[in-house]
Protein backbone atom coordinates (compact mmCIF):
# COMPACT_ATOMS: atom_id res chain seq x y z
CA UNK A 1 0.00 0.00 0.00
CA UNK A 2 1.14 3.30 -0.40
CA UNK A 3 1.32 5.79 2.03
CA UNK A 4 0.97 9.56 2.43
CA UNK A 5 2.97 11.57 4.36
CA UNK A 6 0.79 11.87 7.01
CA UNK A 7 -0.31 8.09 7.18
CA UNK A 8 3.52 7.39 7.51
CA UNK A 9 4.09 10.15 10.03
CA UNK A 10 1.44 8.16 11.99
CA UNK A 11 2.69 4.83 11.99
CA UNK A 12 6.05 5.96 12.47
CA UNK A 13 5.08 7.42 15.51
CA UNK A 14 3.37 4.54 16.17
CA UNK A 15 6.52 2.28 15.69
CA UNK A 16 8.16 3.49 19.29
CA UNK A 17 5.19 4.20 20.96
CA UNK A 18 3.13 0.96 19.97
CA UNK A 19 -0.14 2.90 20.97
CA UNK A 20 -0.89 6.53 21.56
CA UNK A 21 -3.60 9.34 22.52
CA UNK A 22 -5.20 10.63 19.33
CA UNK A 23 -4.62 14.30 20.90
CA UNK A 24 -1.05 13.35 21.60
CA UNK A 25 -0.26 11.41 18.05
CA UNK A 26 -2.01 14.70 16.21
CA UNK A 27 0.09 17.25 18.04
CA UNK A 28 3.54 14.66 17.07
CA UNK A 29 2.51 14.40 13.59
CA UNK A 30 1.04 17.37 12.35
CA UNK A 31 2.44 20.66 11.99
CA UNK A 32 0.01 22.62 13.66
CA UNK A 33 -1.24 25.97 13.35
CA UNK A 34 -4.97 26.19 14.16
CA UNK A 35 -5.71 25.31 10.78
CA UNK A 36 -9.17 23.20 10.66
CA UNK A 37 -7.84 21.55 7.59
CA UNK A 38 -5.25 19.96 9.77
CA UNK A 39 -8.08 17.73 12.05
CA UNK A 40 -9.78 16.68 8.65
CA UNK A 41 -6.13 15.47 7.19
CA UNK A 42 -5.59 14.17 10.42
CA UNK A 43 -8.88 12.17 10.86
CA UNK A 44 -8.81 11.23 7.10
CA UNK A 45 -5.24 9.40 7.59
CA UNK A 46 -6.19 8.05 11.04
CA UNK A 47 -9.67 6.76 9.13
CA UNK A 48 -7.74 5.10 6.40
CA UNK A 49 -4.76 3.52 8.29
CA UNK A 50 -7.90 1.79 10.38
CA UNK A 51 -10.15 0.82 7.01
CA UNK A 52 -6.92 -1.25 5.85
CA UNK A 53 -6.12 -2.34 8.77
CA UNK A 54 -2.72 -0.80 10.06
CA UNK A 55 -4.05 0.38 13.39
CA UNK A 56 -6.87 -0.22 15.50
CA UNK A 57 -8.42 2.73 17.21
CA UNK A 58 -9.21 1.58 20.97
CA UNK A 59 -10.41 3.23 24.32
CA UNK A 60 -10.13 2.61 28.05
CA UNK A 61 -12.25 -0.32 29.26
CA UNK A 62 -11.97 1.90 32.46
CA UNK A 63 -8.76 3.56 33.70
CA UNK A 64 -6.23 0.86 34.30
CA UNK A 65 -7.91 -2.06 33.01
CA UNK A 66 -6.73 -2.00 29.76
CA UNK A 67 -7.31 -1.41 26.43
CA UNK A 68 -10.79 -2.80 24.70
CA UNK A 69 -10.55 -2.52 20.08
CA UNK A 70 -13.54 -0.45 18.88
CA UNK A 71 -15.27 -2.73 16.27
CA UNK A 72 -14.08 -1.42 12.45
CA UNK A 73 -17.42 0.24 11.62
CA UNK A 74 -17.37 2.41 14.90
CA UNK A 75 -13.71 3.82 14.28
CA UNK A 76 -14.97 6.42 11.98
CA UNK A 77 -17.44 7.45 14.30
CA UNK A 78 -15.46 7.58 17.57
CA UNK A 79 -13.05 10.06 15.27
CA UNK A 80 -15.57 12.21 14.43
CA UNK A 81 -16.21 12.70 17.96
CA UNK A 82 -13.23 13.22 18.78
CA UNK A 83 -12.66 15.91 15.95
CA UNK A 84 -15.74 18.15 17.50
CA UNK A 85 -14.01 18.19 20.83
CA UNK A 86 -11.09 19.89 19.33
CA UNK A 87 -9.94 23.44 19.89
CA UNK A 88 -6.74 25.09 18.91
CA UNK A 89 -4.98 26.46 22.24
CA UNK A 90 -2.65 29.30 20.63
CA UNK A 91 -0.76 29.85 23.38
CA UNK A 92 0.66 26.38 23.50
CA UNK A 93 0.40 25.79 20.10
CA UNK A 94 -1.15 22.54 20.36
CA UNK A 95 -4.88 21.24 19.39
CA UNK A 96 -6.49 20.41 23.22
CA UNK A 97 -9.39 18.39 24.13
CA UNK A 98 -12.31 21.15 25.08
CA UNK A 99 -14.19 19.01 26.87
CA UNK A 100 -11.60 17.14 29.15
CA UNK A 101 -12.01 19.48 32.41
CA UNK A 102 -10.51 18.94 36.25
CA UNK A 103 -9.05 17.59 37.96
CA UNK A 104 -9.79 14.91 37.88
CA UNK A 105 -8.67 14.49 34.44
CA UNK A 106 -11.03 12.02 32.22
CA UNK A 107 -8.17 10.02 30.12
CA UNK A 108 -7.16 11.17 26.91
CA UNK A 109 -9.40 9.14 24.07
CA UNK A 110 -9.74 7.47 21.70
CA UNK A 111 -6.10 5.55 21.74
CA UNK A 112 -4.95 4.62 18.07
CA UNK A 113 -3.17 1.03 18.47
CA UNK A 114 -0.81 0.02 15.69
CA UNK A 115 -1.71 -3.46 14.44
CA UNK A 116 0.89 -6.09 13.50
CA UNK A 117 0.74 -4.91 9.80
CA UNK A 118 0.96 -1.94 11.10
CA UNK A 119 4.04 -2.12 13.08
CA UNK A 120 5.89 -4.00 10.33
CA UNK A 121 5.05 -1.30 7.95
CA UNK A 122 6.18 1.09 10.42
CA UNK A 123 9.47 -0.60 10.87
CA UNK A 124 9.85 -0.34 6.85
CA UNK A 125 9.31 3.65 7.46
CA UNK A 126 11.60 4.11 9.78
CA UNK A 127 14.30 2.16 8.10
CA UNK A 128 14.11 4.48 4.83
CA UNK A 129 13.23 7.66 6.28
CA UNK A 130 14.89 7.52 10.02
CA UNK A 131 12.81 8.51 13.20
CA UNK A 132 10.60 11.74 13.27
CA UNK A 133 12.03 12.82 9.93
CA UNK A 134 9.23 15.61 9.98
CA UNK A 135 10.45 17.86 12.60
CA UNK A 136 13.96 17.85 10.93
CA UNK A 137 12.20 18.92 8.00
CA UNK A 138 10.54 21.53 9.67
CA UNK A 139 13.95 22.94 11.48
CA UNK A 140 15.34 23.20 8.25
Amino acid sequence: MQFDELEERVLATLDEAGAENAISLLNTTVSTQGDAGEIESYVHAINRLAQTNFIVIADEKEPGAGLADLEPDAAPLAMDEFAKRLKFDRSAGLWVDESRTGPPFAPLRPIVVASTTGREAARKIVDARGESWWFAKAQR
